[in-house]
């Protein structure tokens, strides 16, 4: 397994090994600053990270030769309700079938989708993923009479 530096938003890949890494890195670190890309190369160690590492996002490419895609997912479910994308090069109809049943989020085929895809559907994930926390927030920011509730998102000034 191998770990970047610590950021406040973390990732973890299983599978796929520098390609993936470096795809995922590529489509994010632009638009993202404090990113935090786990990398694991079998399931077992992906889903032992997914519940230590506490992600945003996991992107799994099936080519780890420890579990099935199906136990995979299942284990990473057991361990978290963390959004998550499988990659795969064969656009098998079963293994996206059974992909989305066993948890996954979105399934797509790699190679094959372009970095703009790529790029919308993590971004989507990680919107959702994100939501709770800012939902959860107990600040309300304000100051000189404003007031900006950010659960209903709206804006006060002396409190209207």
């Amino acid at each position: 397994m191998s770990t970047g530096s610590r950021g406040s938003l973390r990732i973890v890949c299983v599978g796929g090994g520098l390609r993936v890494l470096n795809l995922v890195g590529a489509t994010l670190h632009p638009r993202i600053r404090n990113l935090d890309i786990i990398s694991t190369t079998t399931a077992l160690e992906g889903i032992g990270a997914v519940e230590s590492e506490k992600p945003q996002l996991v992107v799994v490419k099936p080519d780890f030769g420890d579990l099935s895609l199906g136990d995979a997912l299942t284990g990473i479910r057991k361990v978290s309700l963390v959004p998550f994308i499988v990659f795969s090069e064969t656009g098998d109809e079963l293994e996206h079938v059974t992909a989305l049943e066993k948890g996954a989020d979105r399934y797509l085929r790699f190679p094959g989708c372009t970095m703009r895809e790529l790029e919308a559907e993590m971004g989507a994930l990680l919107r959702r993923s994100l939501q709770p926390a800012l939902e959860g927030k107990q600040e309300t920011p304000s100051g000189d009479g404003l007031i900006l509730d950010v659960s209903t998102r709206k804006v006060f000034l002396e409190g209207r």
